[in-house]
């Protein structure tokens, strides 16, 4: 068995939260800083995947993406942001700072277990 990938997830949202939580099973040890120093430490080890939820408020999201490419340990890491879809700006945004990938938070749950196994999504919208 293979061990369980480090993710770590930006998101205020307890519901969201929770249902990551729920998704991940023992498929992935996951963990939410509460802030930007606790993210960056969070970095090392390098984590297999962060996921970041354009919603948070509690943390500067954008900066914490620029944050994972500019260190050396984690600028290769899959960044995916998810957020409303018709939010044109914010998907711009979480791009321009890094992300890999935005989708949908109708798809995120959906797409959720795929990629904390490692797979990639089916549908990026």
């Amino acid at each position: 068995m293979s061990p369980a990938r480090r993710v770590v997830v930006v998101a205020d949202d307890l519901m969201v939260r929770s249902r990551i939580e729920a998704a991940a099973l023992a498929d992935a040890e996951l963990s939410f800083p509460r802030s930007a120093a606790e993210f960056e430490a969070q970095l090392d080890p390098t984590p297999d995947l962060i996921v970041v939820g354009m919603a948070a408020t509690r943390l500067p999201w954008p900066d914490l993406i620029r944050a994972a490419r500019a260190n050396p340990a984690s600028r290769e890491v899959p960044v995916l942001a998810f957020g409303p879809h018709k939010d044109v700006e914010l998907r711009s945004r979480a791009l321009e700072a890094g992300a890999e990938r935005v989708i949908a938070n109708s798809a995120l749950m959906f797409a959720l277990p795929r990629l904390l196994r490692g797979e990639p999504p089916e549908d990026d919208s």
